[in-house]
Order: C-alpha cells, then structure tokens, then sequence
C-alpha cells in the first residue's frame, strides 16, 4: 500500500481527477439508491403472513354499513376500514385544522405504529386518541399531550359548528416512514362519537340519499378467485357500483399495486412509476460513468507502475497476487473517497429535496441505517473490484522481459481508453438529449392556451366552506388595493372548485361564478343569446356540437330544477383540468358526455378579486386581513393552515400547475451536468495521458515539419472522430429515451429531431475545450526538450 501510495502522490492530477469523479458520482448514486429503496418500501410495506388487497371499484371502497357483510365472504380472512377527514379543533386559545384518520382497531395490526409514550391497547379497545409525534410538538410544545384532550369543533361545510365532542389522547405515535397512508395528525376510531365520525358511521343511500364512502384492506385467502369474489361485491345489496361496472371488472387491488397504480386512490400515498424509473436509470448511468472514469485512468497510467510489478513478479510474486494487490488498491481508493462522497452527499440532501417532484413521495435522506451500510458497501464493492480488475489483469500480463525488449510501449497504444471515452460520451449525450427534450416540453405546455383571457391582476380566494361570507366581501371593499371583487367557485383548468351537474343524457361540468367574475375571467364568446347575467349557463362549443344546440332551438335547452333560467350562449372551449394533470372524472367509469358550462349566480362562496399595486404587497396585506377576520368571527387562528383553502393570483396558481414538471426537469438537469462532468474529467485525463505519452511522435512530426497547428489539428481529430462515433451510437439510444419519456404526456411536443443535432453540437463543443488546453501545450513543446527527456 505504501508504493500505492507513493505512486499516487507523483501522479497528483490523475489522482485528483479519479477522486473528484468518484466522490461525486458515488454521492448522487448513493442518494438514489436509498431514495430506490424507500420508494419501493412503501410499496413492499405488508406485514409477513398478510395477503393485503384494498377492496371496492378501482379501490373506492364501500358504505361503512356493508363492513360486516364483506367480512362474512368467504374469500375474507379480516378486513380493516380507514377515512381521512379535515376538522376543526379547538385549542382554547383559538381553532385550527388537523388531519384525522379513522380506522377499525384492526388497521394497526396491518401497518403498525411505534408507540412514543401512553398506552395503544387502550385506543384498540375503541377509547381515545392517538396523536403522531410531530402534531404533539407543533400542538402542545409546552404541555405533555397525554394529560389533555382533542376538542373537535365540528364546523361542517355550511361553515356551521354542529357540536364539540372532546377525546382523551391516549398514546403518542411515530408512524412508520413506509406508512401507505397520507399525511395525519391524529387517529381516532370509527366508534368516536366526534360528529364527522358518527356522520360517516350512520350515513347510507337509503335513508339520505347519500352515503360517505370508506377505504377498505381485507387479508384474503391465498389463490382466491377473484371472478367469484368481484360478483358476490357487485351484488351486496348495499353496495355503491355504478351502473357501467361489470361483474367480471376485478373489485380488489392487490396491495402491491396500489402505490404505482394509475388509479387516484383517496387516503393513500402514491408514487409516480416514471420517476422511480428516471431515478433507476440515472443512478445507473452515473454509477456506470464513474467505473468508466476510474478503469480509463486506471489504464492510462497502468504503465507507469510497470516496472513496480515485473520487479515483484522477479522477486516470486505471482500473476494472481498482482491482480488481488491492484483490486485491494482499488477499494482502498474507493472506501476513502466513499466516505467523502458521504459528505457531499448530506450537502446535497437539502438541493435535491427543494427539485424533488410530487412523484418521488419519501423526501431524499441520508442516514446510517441497513439501507444505508447495505448500499454503500454495495458501491464499494462494486466500484473497487470492477474498477481495480482490468488495469489489474492489465499491470499483471508486462513480464520482466517485456521492459527489456519495449513491450511495455506498444501495448500501452491500445483502444481501450477511447471505448471507455466512447462509452462516456454516449451516457452524457443521452442525458443531454434528454434534458433538453423535457425542457422543450416543459415550454410546450407553459405556453398551452387554456381557452380564455382573464384580465391583468385577479387575485382568486377559496375558503372551502359552503357559507357566503358577506362580511368578509364588505371588509375587502373598504381595502384600496381592491379595484373589483366577483364570485367564482373555480376557473378554468382548475377542477377542485368544478361542480357536477346531472342531467337527462349528459353530465355538466359547471364552474359557478357571478356575473362580475365571469367578465373577469374573459371567456371567449362565441355565441350570445342573453347578456351574462344570474341565472344563466354558457356552454362550450363542444357541449354546443354534442348537444346540438342552435340558434332556433337554444330556448329549448331547461335543466330542471337547478335554478337555470336561460341559456345565456356558447363560448370558446376552455380546460377542465390542468395541462399537466388528470381529468377528475376519467376514474369515474361514467359514459355520459361531459358538457363543460358556467352557471352564472348572484353570489358564491369563493372571491376573484382585481388588485392594484404590487403583488406581493397586496399578498401579504390580504392575507393578514383575512386571517384577522376569520379570527374574530369564527375563532379560526389560521384559515390558510387548511388545506383546503386555495389562494393566489391566477397566474401563479396556473404556474404552479408545472411545478412537479419544472422540478422533474430540473434534477434530471442536474444529473445531466454530473455526468458532463465526469465526461469532461474523463476528457481532460486522457489527453494530459495522450499528449505525455506521445510527446517523441510530436517532436519528430515538428522536426520534420510539422507545425503546431497541425499537431493540434490531428490531435482535435482524434476526439472529434471518437464522439462523432459515440454520437452514431447514442443517437438512436437518445430518440428512444426521449420517446419513452414523452409519451407519457398526451399532449407534447411533435418535431423535435433538432433536439439531437444540438445534443451531439454540445458533445462536440465539450470534447473540444476540453483536450483543447492540454493539446496547445503538447503542440508548442520544444522538440528538442522532448526528445532529451525521451
């Protein structure tokens, strides 16, 4: 090791270049492998002995009341129910909203908790609740939690509070980091006599009209036939289908799918397939260019180290301690820079986290774990053997006499360093072409016309309560940053505020809103029958074309029973939902047509205001004013801690649309820069080796007349050559890739072949500066010196 050593410091810019490219390749794979594995924990994450499925059509479960009759099927073993609601309790000192989730007793018997203090056994029995670990330091950072109690102030959606119950907290919880379920703060059980609870417990179709639905696990029976299964489901009397499901469609999910499902399934974390799949690939690639990087060096100064080993050889060493010497040597140079490559790699946790789109659902970490020593080990080893094996069998194959003769020179002129320059520069150019694509489609979407033209400065507010704030509308016409104030219960390509409206042979999809806002929002008018005023709907063209509207027959158009009037006329087609997301009724397994409409009213719950000034000054100034009032008139501390209030200027909200799109770019961007660099490391080696070890040809080519433009016009050649081949073969490996990612977007770019002229330019231009500098100093070296040192 001491020779190793000694090797490494008279070989400082190799040495440098090999621990830079290896640490910060070892550090973004090390990321992305436990990033890989806590991704398909939660997706693995089913206790042993559990045959877990989530019950219902296309997982939506069924009304509480048909539990008991779905556990006496056959193919059940037990089953666990499980909601999620948003309520208001009160803290004394004011309300706020917390995350409840409602289970069966049974649920922690799938998905087990780690109890932090108190007494679980207690909750199992159908008493108290439970409170996770962090809704205890953000809730009672003074008291202990297990001497108070939850007092849930049940504000229903008419924002009007139907009581207060109060339950005792009985144990403090850490839910597993693998946990399938969303985001809560507290767990009560379906036996709480919390209104919202009690609501769900009693409610069904045929008493109301309405029945809340409830997310079902069931431990099934091994191998059990899920044909028999499904139609004894669709034909429980008091199950919810809808009239388009087949009894031969599959009414359970295996556990395993749920989590990369297409499916939007409420209650449950989900993940994006195509990122798992994105991470997968780059870990890979960078794990792939570091071994690359470190073989190619490793190989293009084997031959200083030649004479080392056929001293060794000389002395009784054989062929294969050589080779374990070189692979010890290895891991030694990886385990040091591995644990540098951690360093880095915890400050670069926080970067990634801020790029970290909506679909990779754990956030990116970084601890001493199993995960972690069984990747990193991992890495090492893999890294160190591959790594330390070729210039090993390399070094070992010189015998004493090949030094004797001049062996040694003209096997060191061997092609492996270019296909490992060539391999490199396909990785790079792959990603390039890559990157640059989503950035194309990025663009291609944020520039989507949506269908209508709201004026400058709207400023839009969603309090998500049912009651019309009229004192809240007064308070913001005194503000003299408000020019105008409408109504609208959403926009378009925004469907969380879109209504459904059934009638006859189709569905509408209404956005409800005054007159005021409906000027505001610019809908593009196509046909007037009435000026906009309550009372009215306006339909699309699309709805026009499908419902076969005219000007003769528009008088004929009622809906009953909704309030409509008239049909006021038709307008330009707008987006239900954004460019960038799902339509909220394509799970629906409905056939009706949808009809996109706007129902004009007097008045709704939700604000679309004009501003004037800054924004951000408007932002900040509105917001304290609100926060105010809904203090003082309801008790609410925060109205914007909810989750279920929206606001914003509509530009921004729009904006935000692209948000899991733009930060999906950007980390494929950064790992596209990683690779570069690894390229150009790589680049800048084997031309510092390229031009040392050909420093007598120069000199004799200069002796007889060469220039020194043309020695770094043939040397330029020599790589330009190696990444126009590179650029042949990953080329076509660049318009699958782009394909394959695309394609999951149904509306994207079409002609975008430019995007690989410009890929292989760049390659090109890097290859190019790259071995430029040390090329220019080859060429301008005196012959004379050259020749002296040869």
């Amino acid at each position: 090791m001491k020779s190793y050593l000694k090797f490494l410091s008279r070989n400082k810019l190799y040495t440098a270049i090999e621990a830079v490219g290896l640490i910060v390749s070892l550090a973004f794979v090390l990321i992305i492998g436990i990033s890989v594995h806590d991704q398909l924990s939660i997706r693995n994450f089913v206790p042993a002995g559990k045959n877990l499925y989530l019950i219902g059509n296309n997982g939506n479960g069924t009304e509480y009341r048909n539990i008991g009759a779905l556990a006496s099927f056959p193919e059940v073993k037990s089953i666990a129910a499980f909601s999620r609601r948003r309520l208001t309790i009160d803290l004394g000192d004011g309300k706020i909203y917390a995350h409840f989730l409602i289970v069966s007793p049974e649920i922690l018997d799938y998905f087990p908790v780690e109890t932090k203090e108190g007494n679980i056994d207690q909750f199992k029995g159908g008493n108290g609740v439970l409170i996770t670990e962090s809704a205890a330091r953000r809730l009672f950072p003074d008291n202990n939690p297990l001497e108070n109690s939850v007092t849930v102030a049940n504000i229903n959606y008419q924002g009007v509070e139907e009581g207060i119950v109060s339950e005792p907290i009985v144990a403090v919880i850490n839910p597993s980091v693998y946990s399938p379920f969303e985001d809560y703060d507290f767990v009560v059980t379906f036996a709480s006599e919390i209104p919202s609870v009690v609501e769900i417990r009693e409610s069904n179709v045929e008493n109301k009209g309405f029945a809340y639905m409830v997310s079902i696990f069931a431990d099934m029976i091994p191998d059990f036939d899920m044909a028999a299964f499904s139609s004894r489901f669709v034909d429980t009397e008091h199950t919810i289908i809808p009239s388009s499901v087949s009894k031969d469609d599959p009414m359970a999910i295996p556990y395993r799918d749920i989590f990369y499902s297409p499916l939007s399934l409420y209650n449950l974390r989900q993940g994006k397939f195509l990122y798992l799949e994105v991470l997968i690939i780059l870990g890979l690639i960078l794990l792939v260019s570091a071994i690359l990087n470190y073989i190619n060096l490793s190989m293009a100064i084997s031959g200083n180290r030649v004479k080392e080993m056929a001293t060794r050889r000389l002395v009784g060493a054989s062929r294969g301690s050589i080779i374990w010497k070189s692979i010890a040597e290895s891991l030694f140079f990886v385990s040091v820079s591995f644990i540098t490559a951690v360093l880095l790699a915890q400050a670069l946790i926080p970067i990634l986290n801020d790029l970290r789109p909506d679909g990779f659902t754990l956030p990116f970490r970084l601890s001493a774990d199993g995960t972690f020593l069984g990747i990193g080990i991992s890495l090492i080893l893999i890294t160190g053997v591959l790594a330390g094996l070729s210039p090993a069998l390399f070094i070992s194959s010189y015998r004493p006499l090949d030094i004797v003769t001049g062996q040694v020179r003209r096997k060191r002129k061997m092609g492996f360093n270019r296909v490992c320059i060539v391999m490199q520069t396909i990785l790079s150019l792959v990603l390039i072409a890559v990157s640059i694509a989503l950035n194309a489609q990025l663009h291609f979407m944020e520039k989507i016309d949506l269908g209508f033209s709201p004026q400058k400065d709207l400023y839009y507010f969603y309090p998500n309560i049912m009651e019309i704030n009229e004192g809240l509308e007064d308070l913001l016409a005194t503000f003299p940053k408000v020019k105008a104030i409408g109504h609208t219960t959403g926009f378009p390509s925004h469907p969380w505020a879109i209504s459904t409206l059934s009638q006859s042979d189709y569905i509408y999809s209404i956005i409800t809103c005054d007159s005021t806002a409906f000027s505001m929002m610019g809908f593009r008018i196509l046909e007037k029958y009435t000026e906009p005023r309550a009372a009215t709907l306006w339909i699309t063209e699309e709805g026009k074309n499908t419902m076969g509207i005219s000007q003769e027959n528009h008088d004929d158009i009622t809906l009953v029973g909704t309030g409509i009037e008239a049909l006021g006329g038709v307008m330009e087609n707008y987006r239900r939902f954004p460019v960038n997301g799902k339509d909220p009724y394509e799970s629906m397994n409905i056939n009706l047509p949808f009809i996109s409409a706007v129902q004009i009213v007097k008045r709704t719950n939700g604000f679309l205001i004009q501003t004037l000034g800054d924004h951000a000054d408007f932002e900040r100034e509105f917001k304290n004013l609100v926060k105010n009032y809904y203090k003082e008139t309801k008790g609410i501390t925060d109205i914007f801690s909810d989750t279920g209030v929206t606001s914003g200027y509509l530009e921004d909200i729009i904006a935000s649309d692209y948000d899991d799109l733009r930060h999906y770019v950007h980390l494929v961007e950064l790992f596209t820069l990683v690779a570069i660099i690894l390229s150009i490391l790589g680049l800048v080696a084997m031309s510092t080796w390229f031009a040392s070890s050909n420093a007598k040809d120069i000199a004799i080519r200069k002796v007889f007349g060469g220039t020194i433009g043309t020695e770094i016009g043939r040397t330029i050649r020599t790589y330009m050559v190696m990444i126009l081949i590179a650029a042949v073969i990953g080329v076509p490996l660049a318009i699958y890739a782009t394909g394959y990612f695309l394609e999951n977007y149904p509306e994207r770019i079409s002609n975008y072949s430019w995007v690989f002229i410009v890929s292989t330019i760049l390659m090109l231009a890097i290859a190019f500066f790259s071995v430029l500098w040390q090329t220019l100093k080859a060429a301008r070296t005196n012959p004379a010196e050259a020749l002296k040192k040869e």
